[in-house]
C-alpha cells in the first residue's frame, strides 16, 4: 500500500473509532510495523494542526482522534484533493472516467481533451478507448471514433440507461452507494466519496438532483404496493429515477415497443408509476411521457423485496410448482431435505417473481457479491445453477450468474438452518443491503457461530434513523458502512469470514460476554424424552382407532360426552383419510422422467447434419406415436431461431419444447443420443443429448425436469449412455438410475 493511501486509510479508521485503539492493533489492520504507524501518526498530527482536532497518544491508553465531525471532514477534503489527483493512473480507473465523461456529453469529445483530463498521452487514451469500446459493446452500445470528430456513445436510450447504472455499480460499491444516499440526504459530506475519485462525475451524471425528494417518491411506491424494497433495490430505484429525470431534462427519453407497453400498462405497478410520476413532475418541473412511466413500472416489477408478498396471480398459477421443483433439485444434489423450511419457500417465491419480471422485461441485474458467493459457496452455486435451468427451460432465456448468485444465497441460508441451534445472550440488530437471502444467510451464520448473540431484528439502513429498536439492542452488525452515534456498529462481510468472527469475539470478550457454540450433546433433545402430545401420538400411531382413543380418555370424560367425542374423532380421521387420498392422487398425476420417456422414445445415432435435423429427429419419436402434431416440431425450431440457443441447459444437454397450444396431444418425452455431438452455438456445445418435452399442462411434467437436472449432474450415467450399443441398453441404464 502506498504511503499516501495508507495515511488516508489510517486517518479514516481513527475517525470511525469512539474509543482509544492501540498502535499494535493499527499495525495489524494496516499490515505494517508499529514503527511505521508511529511515523504515520506524526504526519497526521502535523496535518491536523490547522484544524480544531486533537490526536491523543498515550502508553497504556492508545490513540484517539477527538474533534467535531465538521473539522474531521475538512481534513478528508484535503486528502481528497491529493488522492483524486493521482487516482486515475490505472487503466481501469481511466476507463471508468472516460465512460463517465462520454455519458455526460451529447456532443463528441476529442482525444486530446481526454488526454488532458487524464494527464496521459493520446496513444494511451487510444488504448483505453479500446477497453471502453469492449465495455460498451457488451451492453449493446457502440463507440463512434472518427478522426477530427472525436468519440461518442451511440445506441438506444434504454441501453444507455442500463449502462449508466452498470457504470455506477462497478465504480462505486453497493454499500458505499447506500451511504452516499444516506449522507447526501442529511446534507453533509460523506467519507465514502474519498474511496473513489468519481465524486464530481457521479454528481454530474445524476444531474445534481435532490435525492431526498426522489427518496420520498420511492417510499410512496412502497406504500402503494404494500411492500418493502431491499436497500440495494431502494437505492437502485432512486438512482434510476435520477437518471431518468436528468436525461429527460436533456431531451433524451425512453421509447418502448407499443405491444410491450400495452402489457406493462395492465400491471398494477403501472398505476403506482403514474402516481409517482405526477409527484416527480411537480417536484422537478419536467414532463414524464408514458414510455418513461412504463420504464419506471419495469423497475418496480424487477426490484427485490425485503418485505411483501409475491403477486398472487403470478405465484399461484405459474411459480409455486417451479419453486418446489427447484428445491427438489438442490435437495437431491446435497442428499438432504428442506421439508418444513417455509423461509426458503416463501423467500424463493418472492425472489422468483422478481426474476421472472426481469426476464420478461429484459431488465439486467448485477450481483456485487457474486465472486464471494462463487468462492465461499461453490457447491451451493453449482446446485443452484442446476435448479436455475428449470427457469431457463420454462422461459427460453439464459439465467445469468448474477441471478444464480442470489438463488445460492437462499439455498445457502437453508443449508445453514439445517444445523441451526438456538443461542441467546447479547441483543443485536442486523443491517444488510442485499436482500432477504443475504440477511437470512448472515443471520444463520451468526447464530451458528455465537451462543452469545440474540438477533432482535434485520433492518434496512434507511430504517435506522430515530428507530426505537436502538434502545433495545446492545450493538449493530452491518454489511455496509454506518455511522451511529448512540450505538456501536461492527462491519462484517455478508459471508462472515474468519476475521469478522474474530472481530465480534474480541468485541464480546471486551464486554465480558461469552462466545462460541453449545456442544450438540447438551442441546440435543432425545426422541424418547419428547413430550407426548396429540400430534406426536397420532404421528407415531397413524392406524390408531377412534374407539381406542376414547377408551384412553374415558376417565376424563362425562358419560354423556363420550358418544359425541367418538363421532367427532371418526369425522376427523375420515377427513384426514380423504385429504391424504387427494394428496396421493395429485402426486400420482405427477410424471417423472421414466413415466414420460419409454424405451421406443429413445434413439441413438452417431451424427446428424445440424441442430435443426437433430430436433426434427428427436421430435419424430413423439410424432410417430401421435403424442404431438407436426407443427410442434416446427415451433421448437422457430423458438431457437428467434430466441437463441437457450434450450442448452447443461454441458452436452439440451431440452427442446414448445407451448401446450402448439400441437401437444399427450404428455411425453423423447431422447436423441448423438455420439459425436452437434453444434448449437452455445458454450455447452457439443450437444450429445437432446430431450424433447411435450407438456400437456404447466405442472405434471415438472418431476421429469427435475430428473433431467439430476441426469445433467451425473457424468457417469451420461458416459454410460454414450457407450450404450442399443436403445434397450440405454433405457436399462436409465431404469437402474431412476427406479432406485
Amino acid at each position: 500500500m502506498k504511503k499516501s493511501t495508507r495515511l488516508f486509510e489510517l486517518y479514516k479508521y481513527l475517525v470511525d473509532q469512539k474509543e482509544p485503539v492501540s498502535i499494535q492493533a493499527l499495525s495489524e489492520i494496516l499490515k505494517v510495523s508499529s514503527r511505521t504507524i508511529r511515523y504515520d501518526l506524526n504526519e497526521i498530527e502535523d496535518l491536523i494542526q490547522k484544524y480544531e482536532l486533537k490526536l491523543t497518544k498515550k502508553p497504556n491508553f492508545g490513540v484517539l482522534l477527538e474533534g467535531e465531525a465538521e473539522e474531521q471532514f475538512k481534513v478528508f477534503a484535503e486528502f481528497n484533493d491529493f488522492y483524486n489527483s493521482r487516482h486515475f493512473r490505472s487503466a481501469k480507473m481511466r476507463k471508468y472516467l472516460i465512460l463517465y465523461r462520454l455519458f455526460q456529453k451529447k456532443e463528441p469529445i476529442l482525444i486530446f481533451e481526454l488526454a488532458d483530463l487524464l494527464d496521459v498521452s493520446s496513444a494511451t487514451v487510444s488504448k483505453d478507448l479500446d477497453q471502453v469500446e469492449k465495455w460498451l459493446n457488451r451492453r449493446d452500445l457502440a463507440l463512434i471514433r472518427r478522426r477530427n470528430y472525436g468519440v461518442q456513445i451511440e445506441g438506444a436510450e434504454i441501453d444507455i440507461r442500463h449502462a449508466m447504472k452498470s457504470l455506477l455499480n462497478e465504480s462505486y460499491e453497493a454499500g458505499n452507494m447506500i451511504e452516499l444516499l444516506n449522507k447526501s440526504n442529511k446534507k453533509v459530506n460523506f467519507k465514502s466519496r474519498l474511496e473513489h475519485g468519481y465524486n464530481k462525475e457521479i454528481k454530474n451524471l445524476l444531474g445534481e438532483l435532490n435525492l431526498k425528494e426522489i427518496e420520498s417518491v420511492v417510499k410512496v411506491a412502497e406504500k402503494e404496493l404494500g411492500i418493502r424494497f431491499t436497500d440495494s433495490a431502494f437505492t437502485g430505484l432512486i438512482i434510476h429515477i435520477a437518471f431518468a429525470i436528468s436525461r429527460l431534462l436533456a431531451d433524451q427519453d425512453i421509447k418502448i415497443e407499443t405491444e410491450r407497453l400495452k402489457i406493462i400498462k395492465k400491471k398494477k405497478e403501472f398505476k403506482t408509476a403514474e402516481k409517482i410520476s405526477l409527484l416527480l413532475e411537480e417536484k422537478f418541473s419536467v414532463a414524464i411521457p408514458e414510455d418513461e412511466i412504463g420504464f419506471i413500472t419495469i423497475h418496480l416489477l424487477g426490484a427485490k423485496m425485503r418485505e411483501g408478498k409475491a403477486d398472487s396471480e403470478l405465484s399461484e398459477n405459474n411459480l409455486e410448482y417451479l419453486v418446489k421443483e427447484m428445491i427438489k433439485v438442490v435437495e437431491k444434489y446435497f442428499s438432504t431435505s428442506f421439508a418444513g423450511d417455509q423461509k426458503l419457500y416463501s423467500g424463493l417465491l418472492v425472489h422468483l417473481q422478481a426474476i421472472v419480471n426481469r426476464i420478461i422485461f429484459n431488465l439486467p441485474i448485477q450481483n456485487p457479491l457474486l465472486e464471494d458467493i462463487k468462492e465461499k459457496y461453490s457447491e451451493v452455486f453449482k446446485a443452484s445453477k442446476l435448479a436455475a435451468r428449470l427457469i431457463q427451460s420454462e422461459f427460453y432465456v439464459e439465467i445469468s450468474e448474477d441471478e444464480v448468485g442470489y438463488l445460492t444465497i437462499h439455498f445457502g441460508a437453508a443449508l445453514e438452518r439445517i444445523n441451526f441451534q438456538k443461542k441467546t445472550k447479547a441483543k443485536v440488530a442486523i443491517v444488510c443491503s442485499s436482500g432477504v437471502g443475504t440477511t437470512n444467510l448472515l443471520e444463520v451464520r451468526l447464530k451458528n457461530e455465537f451462543k452469545a448473540i440474540e438477533i432482535i431484528d434485520s433492518l434496512s439502513s434507511l430504517d435506522l434513523e430515530d428507530n426505537d429498536i436502538l434502545k433495545e439492542i446492545d450493538f449493530v452488525i452491518s454489511t455496509i458502512p454506518l455511522s451511529l452515534e448512540e450505538i456501536d456498529v461492527i462491519k462484517v462481510n455478508p459471508f462472515l469470514e474468519e476475521n469478522d468472527i474474530e472481530k465480534i469475539k474480541a468485541y464480546l470478550k471486551q464486554r465480558k460476554m461469552e462466545y462460541g457454540i453449545f456442544s450438540e450433546a447438551k442441546n440435543k433433545t432425545r426422541a424418547d424424552k419428547m413430550p407426548l402430545n396429540s400430534e406426536n401420538m397420532l404421528a407415531k400411531n397413524h392406524k390408531i382407532k377412534s374407539e381406542e382413543i376414547i377408551d384412553l380418555l374415558s376417565p376424563f370424560l362425562d358419560q354423556e360426552q363420550i358418544s359425541a367425542a367418538l363421532e367427532k374423532l371418526k369425522a376427523y380421521f375420515a377427513s384426514e383419510k380423504r385429504s391424504k387420498q387427494a394428496e396421493s392422487q395429485v402426486e400420482n398425476q405427477k410424471k417423472n422422467l421414466l413415466t414420460l420417456l419409454k424405451r421406443d422414445q429413445i434413439k441413438i445415432i452417431k451424427t446428424t447434419a445440424d441442430w435443426k435435423k437433430a430436433i426434427e429427429e428427436a421430435g419424430r419419436l413423439l410424432l410417430d406415436k401421435e403424442f404431438i402434431k407436426a407443427r410442434y416440431i416446427k415451433k421448437m425450431i422457430r423458438i431457437v431461431e428467434d430466441k437463441g440457443p437457450y434450450i442448452a441447459i447443461a454441458p452436452e444437454i439440451c431440452l427442446a419444447h414448445a407451448g401446450i397450444e402448439d400441437g401437444v396431444k399427450e404428455s411425453a418425452i423423447s431422447l436423441l443420443v448423438i455420439k459425436k455431438g452437434i453444434k448449437l452455438g452455445h458454450q455447452f456445445d457439443p450437444i450429445k443429448f437432446i430431450f424433447v418435452l411435450a407438456p400437456i399442462d404447466k405442472k405434471s411434467h415438472m418431476p421429469a425436469l427435475t430428473d433431467i437436472m439430476e441426469f445433467a449432474n451425473n457424468r457417469k450415467l451420461m458416459d454410460d449412455l454414450l457407450a450404450a450399443e442399443s436403445e434397450g441398453a440405454a433405457y436399462k441404464l436409465l431404469q437402474n438410475n431412476f427406479n432406485k
